[in-house]
């Protein structure tokens, strides 16, 4: 499931200990819904001179230059004693172009090679909606056919050591290229630091555009959803956050993506970036009218689902859909609307920045029992709210990457498990991480305590760092002996297996009260 992995491979890209994230000031960024690509003109990419060979002409210049002014003191030494001695004066010319004009030449040949370099014409590549052109530099690796149509692309490749700064900032690229393979044979190799940012974007947006996602290899997804996350000013640990809730899904089908600037709901949605693609779900960052940001989670059943298995679990999308919409609690991601487009059932959540708790947790080299404690209370605080709704409102899926460590400080609740469930009711496949399901729940029949499980391995995992063991009793202080007492037993006891045992909601939050 290569979609569903890009995102997390991105955030956990060695920076060398810099601070992971992409954003950069708005007002330096130009959205790439907005930057469509012309329907008839032709797209120029002017492929710059390679800045190492500039470096080497303009040091060879240096040298010549050095070497020059050398020769030419010697050579006024040279004339001096010359003179001194009294010589002919044609000797003495003799000798004064013997000393200085070889090295003068050297200095302007120099010169001439670095200008040559620096304002000589540069390759470039053509590109309209019927095909991409380029120069005679790529005759010989394209096999001589220089103009090819966008079906004939293969794959798009790249290549070296990508960082979120060299994104951010568009240099720093060691051995960055990108590589396009045609069916026909032959390929392409462009140099990234002899490329321009907004070159790149709109390549890679014919590309999505005039051919097809699909031909993106892992690797050249990364950095289209770095620079993606660069115009949507946005970082990239946010876009990670629902790659992980998509990973556990489904094997590979035959769904497509919404591509990027598709509208939905006549308008009143613009889809601004893919964050995450995996099986039969999609999640989407989207603009929603008139300039609000919203997630748009997406799930689609599968062709040969059958027409009770379809009206069924359509029912249960519908149903909890209206029930979510009308939730109202200052630390739960509102959902904002429902909606079924071209037979694909579509959430609309709010955008909450920051990052999840599991991103939070690996992060850090220390476990602060106190900030889990309180965050622990907030969690309860929340379960409260769902659990006491007439009707009640089991979550599903309570996992540290649901869970987001807001800028403020406080845990918000980004995402519900009515997709998860809206697709496991379609194809009789348990969807959701393994170590966070209660045994009931994973036998079908999911209640409120079932939630207080997923709690308790929530908090297990926040206090170690580790996943649990899946469908078994949970006991941090094992693993980490810096765990209290009082946290071990509050976490043994969300875990038990014997859902009666369990503390409701309401009661952990007295519990936690007392951890303060």
């Amino acid at each position: 499931m290569e979609f569903a992995l890009v995102q997390r491979d991105l955030a956990m890209l060695n920076t060398g200990g810099e601070e992971l994230s992409l954003q950069v000031p708005s007002e330096t960024v130009e959205s790439r819904a907005t930057a469509a690509l012309p329907q008839s003109e032709e797209r120029v990419i002017s492929y710059r001179s390679a800045n190492s060979l500039s470096w080497l002409f303009a040091l060879m210049t240096l040298g010549f230059f050095v070497w020059a002014v050398i020769s030419g003191y010697w050579s006024v030494l040279r004339i001096k004693f010359l003179l001194m001695l009294e010589m002919q004066a044609l000797k003495l010319w003799s000798e004064i172009l013997l000393s200085c004009a070889i090295p003068i030449l050297a200095s302007s040949l120099g010169s001439i090679t670095l200008l040559i370099a620096r304002t000589g014409e540069a390759p470039s590549i053509t590109y309209s909606k019927e095909e991409i052109k380029f120069d005679e530099q790529w005759g010989d690796s394209l096999l001589g056919r220089k103009s090819r149509e966008w079906s004939d692309i293969h794959s798009l490749e790249c290549t070296g050591q990508l960082s979120p700064r060299s994104i951010c900032e568009w240099r720093y690229f060691d051995g960055c290229s990108l590589i396009i393979d045609f069916k026909s044979g032959g390929s392409a190799l462009l140099e990234l630091d002899r490329l321009q940012r907004h070159e790149v974007e709109d390549l890679f947006m014919a590309v999505e555009k005039y051919s097809d996602q699909s031909v993106l290899s892992r690797r050249a997804l990364l950095l289209e959803r770095g620079l993606a996350a660069v115009d949507n000013d946005i970082s990239l640990s946010y876009t990670s956050i629902w790659t992980d809730a998509l990973e556990s899904q489904f094997a590979a089908t035959n769904f497509v993506p919404l591509k990027t600037a598709s509208s939905l709901q006549s308008g009143r949605y613009e889809v601004r970036m893919q964050l995450a693609s995996g099986g039969l779900s999609a999640v989407y960052l989207a603009k929603m009218v008139p300039d609000a940001r919203v997630v748009l989670k997406e799930s689609v059943l599968p062709p040969d689902t059958d027409d009770k298995t379809r009206a069924k679990a359509k029912e249960l999308f519908e149903r909890e859909g209206r029930l979510l919409a009308r939730l109202n609690h200052p630390q739960i991601a509102k959902v904002l609307d429902f909606f079924v487009e071209n037979g694909r059932d579509y959430i609309a959540l709010e955008y909450i920045p920051g990052v999840s708790l599991r991103q939070f947790i690996k992060s850090e080299a220390q476990r602060d029992e106190q900030k889990i404690a309180r965050w622990a209370m907030q969690m309860a605080d929340i379960l409260v709210y769902l659990h006491e709704l007439n009707p009640p409102i089991i979550h599903r899926d309570l996992t540290p990457d649901n869970l987001l460590a807001r800028e403020d400080g406080k845990v918000a609740l980004i995402d519900f498990g009515v997709s998860n469930e809206f697709i496991s009711q379609a194809t009789g496949t348990l969807v959701g991480k393994q170590s966070y399901i209660s045994p009931e729940q994973f036998r079908g029949k999911a209640e409120p305590k079932s939630d207080i499980y997923s709690f308790g391995a929530t908090l297990h995992f926040l206090l170690t760092g580790e996943d649990p063991v899946p469908l078994s009793q949970s006991h941090p202080q094992q693993m980490n002996a810096e765990v209290s007492d009082s946290m071990n037993e509050l976490v043994a006891g969300c875990t038990d297996m014997d859902v009666e045992k369990r503390p409701s909601a309401r009661e952990i939050l007295e519990i936690c009260g007392g951890l303060q």
